[in-house]
């Protein structure tokens, strides 16, 4: 690599300084696709099928639409409303996970659109 070439790409990886914030802002509508459709599906985010109804019919079939994902910095939000809440943090047959638990690890669907964001954005900022 020549003096030019490292030069150039010592400027590329000062550059770098916002990535985290674009990766987020990237990863985010990405990583509401993948929670909407596991909720549209009826499982929770690692792909188990939620508990039927008492009557046997399938529960929350709108579940998705209570769900939105934003970016703040370089976090990503995500934020589920209504009484869909109740059965994301309920306890026993009532527990309907529909978003990822806080206190476990990210789902490996959802870790996968994270990096795929993360390295688009450094691909770009890169160049």
């Amino acid at each position: 690599m020549s003096d030019e070439e490292l030069a150039a790409y010592a400027k590329r990886l000062r550059g770098l300084k916002g990535f985290a914030a674009q990766a987020a802002k990237e990863a985010a509508p990405r990583v509401e696709r993948v929670v909407k459709a596991t909720a549209a599906a009826g499982t929770d985010p690692e792909g188990k099928a939620w508990p039927l109804k008492r009557d046997g019919g399938r529960a929350l079939p709108n579940a998705a639409d209570a769900i939105s994902v934003t970016a703040r910095g370089a976090i990503v939000i995500v934020r589920l409303v209504g009484a869909y809440v109740y059965h994301n943090r309920a306890k026993g047959s009532a527990l309907r996970r529909i978003l990822p638990d806080s206190a476990a690890s990210i789902p490996i669907n959802i870790r996968d659109e994270i990096r795929a964001a993360m390295k688009d954005v450094f691909e770009r900022m890169m160049k």
